[in-house]
Parts: structure tokens; C-alpha cells; sequence
């Protein structure tokens, strides 16, 4: 059944990118460091608490190799690559701004076995052509997120083989809520006509796409069966 202007709640799913350092170095240079720092701070107070500065001749080096090693581990157990997000709005990518491609308006979903990267193509919500990247390496489960909601969204340009992504797990992210659509202004998917009232709008349960209620298919683009506004009905 189409959705109309009391719309539910749409939710998305919010991917980190995940560190391709293997786990025992960071650990180490963060244990190494702490220590370091710990000790080089020391030197440098001891005079105060009644020590002396010259038994500690190199306590300043000490300190900044410290704070140097915590440096690494903090660089090598983060990720700079962007944000994923998965949901009711299609895929977006967030890194310094978001920008999300609904649905409706991807292209393609393919992956790259090169790169072993899930690609989704398509135009962002401005009318942009964007590219977003999921690698296997550091964004596996927004791969296998993308694919699945893909599958049963828009399963025609999806290009994926289930078993290149691993499982998709519910608990792998963040999941929150996202705002309504705004329909009034944009045109009918069918006629272009413009949606000049929210009630006169129908958007389609699966992939989003927007029609006005008086010109409703049988049958979205996306291939969800739509149920049409009945014979002779006008806009109110």
C-alpha cells in the first residue's frame, strides 16, 4: 500500500569506518606511551616534590616519545575514511557534510573485486552525481547492509553476489531516526506534475519515489505493486 502524508518513521543505520590496524599494535604503542609519558611527567615534577631534575637527565625526551607513541595509536585506531549511513533514505556518505542517494535514484550497485568494495552510483538528493564506496577491509557491514536493504528495495540494479559481503548483523551500528519527506514541491515520478499540497502525495513504500495521488501506477519503477487512488478521485 502506498504511503500517504502520515508517513511512519523512517530509520537509518550509521556505519564507522573500522581500523585496518591489527588491534595488538595499537594496543601496545598506547600501553607503551602511557608508560613513557607517565614516567617523562614524572621527571619533570620530581624537583617540586623534593627530588632532583639531574637524576632524570633525558625525562623531557622520555615525555614527548611518550605523548608521541599515544599520537600513533590514536592515528592507527581511528579511521579518516567517511561515515556510511543505510536506511529508509537510501545510502549516504557523511565526512565533513552528508549527502545521501535515495533509493529511487541509485543507478547501480556493484562491487569492485579489485578493491573488494561495494559501489552504489547515483544522484544525491540535490540532482548530483555521486559515487559511494563501502570496502570489505573497513566498512564490511555497511556493505552488507547496502546490499541487503538494496535486494529488497531495489533489487534491479543491484549487481552484488550475497556471498561477496559477509552476514548483515542488526547490532553492527548506531541505528536512529530521520526526518519525514518533504513532498511539497517536488513532481510526480509518473507525470512531473508538482506536488503543490501534501495530501495530494503518495510515495512508494519501498524505494521512496513520489507521485501524486491522482496518477498513481499499478506498479512502481522499483517494481513494488502500489495501490491506485480510486477511479475519479481529485484533489481535495
Amino acid at each position: 500500500m502506498m504511503t500517504q502524508t502520515n508517513q511512519p518513521v523512517r530509520r537509518e543505520r550509521i556505519f564507522s569506518p573500522q581500523s585496518t590496524t591489527p588491534t595488538w599494535i595499537t594496543k601496545s604503542l598506547g600501553a607503551l606511551g602511557a608508560l613513557a609519558l607517565g614516567a617523562g611527567f614524572y621527571t619533570q615534577v620530581a624537583p617540586f616534590l623534593g627530588g632532583t631534575r639531574a637524576a632524570f637527565p633525558h625525562g623531557a625526551y622520555v615525555l614527548a616519545g611518550g605523548a608521541f607513541a599515544l599520537g600513533l595509536a590514536i592515528l592507527f585506531g581511528t579511521s579518516g575514511d567517511a561515515e556510511i549511513r543505510v536506511g529508509s533514505g537510501g545510502v549516504g556518505v557523511d565526512k565533513g557534510g552528508l549527502r545521501r542517494i535515495p533509493w529511487w535514484s541509485i543507478d547501480r550497485i556493484t562491487w569492485n573485486e579489485t578493491t573488494k568494495t561495494v559501489e552504489v552510483g547515483g544522484r544525491d538528493s540535490s540532482g548530483v552525481e555521486l559515487v559511494i564506496h563501502a570496502p570489505i577491509k573497513n566498512q564490511s557491514q555497511a556493505a552488507a547492509w547496502i546490499v541487503k536493504e538494496g535486494l529488497a528495495r531495489v533489487p534491479v540494479v543491484v549487481d552484488v553476489m550475497p556471498k561477496a559481503v559477509p552476514e548483515a548483523r542488526a547490532d553492527a551500528a548506531v541505528e536512529v531516526a530521520i526526518d519525514t519527506i518533504q513532498v511539497v514541491g517536488k513532481r510526480c515520478s509518473a507525470t512531473q506534475k508538482v506536488i503543490a499540497y501534501e495530501p495530494d502525495a503518495r510515495i512508494c513504500p519501498r524505494c521512496e519515489r513520489i507521485y501524486h495521488k491522482n496518477d498513481v501506477p499499478s506498479m512502481c519503477r522499483c517494481g513494488a505493486a502500489l495501490e491506485r487512488e480510486p477511479r475519479g478521485a481529485r484533489p481535495a
